[in-house]
């Protein structure tokens, strides 16, 4: 009678029972009202093992769910399958929650009704969710979408860890939960929250829809325990397949990566169980499949669908970055006076239709150890014209040339940027500059010869991060590349150490990014110069600010390290020059040998071991890279373009500046510290000079 009740009680859609199991229900309802056959025990051990079949299809969740801490050279990654009903394809949703206050941009995959499935933040925080019905639940419970949102709006582990052990659960669950490095999995019903922690070397967890170590059972699924004797337990169920098949994948595998979790998802070990499901028409299949990469820079990856029957496209956050700089000092803040009028941003993206993004890897601290850290790098991207493929002419030049910029010879013979423009370390050029080929076919960022069939010379620039960052441990990695890209945006640009510039020198203080713009008078034509260095060069001596030698007249903030060499203005420096103004491929060169007057009013020499090398382009004359018809130009005379020079030599100068101020100390290899620029000796200096606007 118990069994009975609980069966009536927890599958009360006759419908569902009658398309499932029409032979049980007609069997189950006669002995309900006295016509059916004999009631006995064997007859209720069949039931029970038929019961869970059906409740095993009927649920469709056949979720499967993995998760690896950091270990050598990869991030910490948590990924799932998805199973439910097949009338939800094609309903996939992303959802972007932007930063808000103290809490971080969040992507959530889920479905329109539902608020989310699973979802990542961008500070690493990462949840996936497997259903396990036979756990007890609560009806006043938190139901599990809206753990899922609470989760992952959160960014410290403490207090993550603490939420999801004693909320009051509505449902049962299982919760892979990443947390930057680390990986957790939870089973959590009404009344209890057990970890599930495998024993196994690469440390992985993995989950499916039945409980292993919370015994916190319904009474139906009590009788049906697992702890039942041999010779009566029922057969294995569609879960317990799956969960073998990811136990054999995960937990023998070796430096585990995305693609060994995807060929997990992607599996088919049993026939009738397998990881990934098709949609048949059968009531249920795989509705989407995420990989969460809990790097620095986080992105989840999604195949909306079986996983086998598409390709992962990658998301990344956009925002946060842009959102926190534009709380940080620039040199303006400081009141350090310069000359010409600046845009909206006093960015390179003032220049309509240009985008920059960062990817930015800081962990570790202490001994170098080569392929492990300190490491301190990244990449850096600027597109001309955002995601959009329209090349643009360009001209490049360089003052000294121990560096390096690839695909500028070719930018010489055609006149034209045909990509973007990426920075990073020495290196990783190799890496990046394969990345961007990829990240181009990948979104078709091209225009092809016939076909999809096209080539690239991607144009990568680099400066030398090796006193603070593990340079000979490449951690720069292809989906590092993918992030920058992908989250490139207009508006406030990050600056200091970020990106490319991450673990970067300046003039013996904390250098990297920095970025400037201006705008010239409606008599020059309004037309908009941007710049952006990656600023890694220069001796301490010889750092001016606003015409004052500042390095010189700072006491102490002198950096340490080991094995120092002379301060002799050792390092480099990239500069990309962008303009709206409508300049031919010979007028941008003269545009980029501008750049080093800009370099000079810092206190740059060109030293003899520094990589001097700047790019220009113009986002004017769009649609001029046409392949069979003529183009119609437009052209700045020669005579109009002495203001674009000053311009240019300005906007250097303060993005510089900007690099210099917006940089933070920062601890690398070996204990090796750069301390930052300090704000107040240098307004105490620049105010004795009468150089500082109060």
């Amino acid at each position: 009678d118990e069994v009975l009740a609980e069966f009536f009680e927890y599958a009360d859609f006759d419908d569902a029972i009658k398309k499932w199991t029409p032979d049980l229900y007609d069997e189950v309802r006669g002995i309900a009202d006295g016509s059916g056959n004999d009631f006995n025990e064997v007859f209720v051990l069949n039931l029970l093992d038929e019961f869970w079949v059906f409740v095993d299809n009927l649920a469709n969740h056949h979720c499967t769910g993995v998760g690896v801490p950091a270990t050598g050279n990869n991030p910490s990654y948590i990924a799932q399958n998805m199973d439910l009903e097949d009338y939800t394809d094609g309903f996939q949703v992303m959802m972007r929650i932007p930063a808000v206050n103290q809490y971080p941009e969040q992507l959530i995959l889920t479905h329109p009704g539902l608020i989310a499935l699973n979802g990542l933040n961008a500070k690493g925080v990462g949840v996936c969710v497997n259903t396990l019905m036979q756990l007890t639940a609560s009806s006043a419970g938190l139901p599990v979408a809206f753990v899922i949102r609470r989760l992952i709006r959160t960014t410290a582990m403490d207090e993550i860890l603490d939420f999801i052990t004693n909320v009051n659960h509505a449902s049962g669950q299982n919760y892979i939960i990443g947390i930057r490095d680390e990986v957790y999995d939870f089973e959590a019903s009404a009344n209890r929250v057990v970890r599930f922690k495998p024993a196994n070397q690469n440390n992985s967890v993995y989950h499916t829809n039945h409980p292993i170590v919370n015994d916190d059972l319904k009474p139906w699924y009590a009788l049906y325990s697992p702890h039942l004797s041999e010779e009566i337990r029922p057969p294995a169920g569609n879960s317990e397949f799956r969960f073998e098949a990811a136990e054999h994948r995960m937990s023998t595998a070796t430096d585990v990566d995305d693609s060994t979790i995807a060929d997990t998802l992607r599996s088919r070990d049993h026939d009738r169980h397998p990881v990934c499901r098709t949609n048949s028409g059968d009531g249920g299949f795989t509705f989407a499949s995420v990989i969460m990469t809990l790097s620095d820079q986080p992105t989840i990856q999604v195949v909306p669908g079986p996983p086998d029957e598409g390709e992962y496209s990658a998301y990344s956050f956009t925002g946060e970055s842009q959102e926190l700089n534009a709380k940080s000092t620039r040199a303006r803040d400081l009141g350090i006076p310069f000359d010409g009028t600046p845009g909206p941003f006093n960015a390179i993206t003032d220049v309509a239709g240009v985008e920059v993004g960062h990817t930015t890897l800081i962990r570790g601290e202490g001994d170098l150890v080569v392929g492990e850290g300190p490491v301190r790098t990244g990449v850096t991207a600027i597109l001309p014209r955002g995601k959009t493929y329209d090349p643009v002419f360009s001209g490049w030049y360089t003052l000294n040339c121990n560096g390096e910029m690839t695909g500028t010879t070719w930018v010489e013979e055609s006149g034209f940027l045909e990509g973007p423009v990426m920075i990073t370390n020495t290196h990783s050029v190799g890496v990046v500059r394969d990345a961007v080929i990829a990240w181009q076919y990948k979104n078709r960022y091209y225009d092809p010869i016939y076909a999809d069939i096209f080539w690239a010379l991607p144009v990568v620039a680099e400066t030398y991060d090796g006193s603070l960052n593990d340079i000979n441990g490449f951690h720069v990695k292809p989906e590092h590349v993918f992030a920058a890209l992908d989250g490139a945006t207009s508006g406030p640009v990050a600056e200091g150490g970020v990106g490319g510039g991450t673990g970067m020198v300046c003039h013996g203080f904390k250098g990297g990014i920095g970025t400037a713009s201006r705008l010239l008078s409606e008599e020059y034509g309004g037309y908009t110069v941007g710049a952006l260095v990656q600023a890694n060069y220069g001796s301490r001596e010889l750092l001016t600010i606003a015409g004052v030698p500042v390095g010189r007249l700072i006491e102490g903030h002198e950096r340490v390290m080991i094995h120092r060499k002379r301060d002799d203005g050792t390092g480099s420096i990239i500069v990309v020059i962008a303009t709206d103004a409508p300049l031919l491929p010979h007028q941008l060169k003269r545009l980029a040998r501008r750049v080093p007057l800009g370099i000079a009013r810092m206190g740059g020499t060109g030293s003899n071991s520094s990589g001097d090398i700047f790019i220009a382009f113009s986002t004017a004359n769009p649609g001029a890279a046409q392949r069979s018809e003529p183009s119609n130009l437009e052209m700045l005379p020669n005579d109009a373009i002495s203001p674009l020079f000053l311009a240019t030599i300005e906007a250097t100068e303060e993005a510089i500046a900007n690099a210099l101020i917006a940089a933070e100390t920062m601890t690398g290899i070996n204990g090796n510290t750069v301390f930052e620029l300090p704000h107040e000796e240098l307004k105490n200096v620049l105010r004795k000079y009468g150089r500082l606007e109060e």
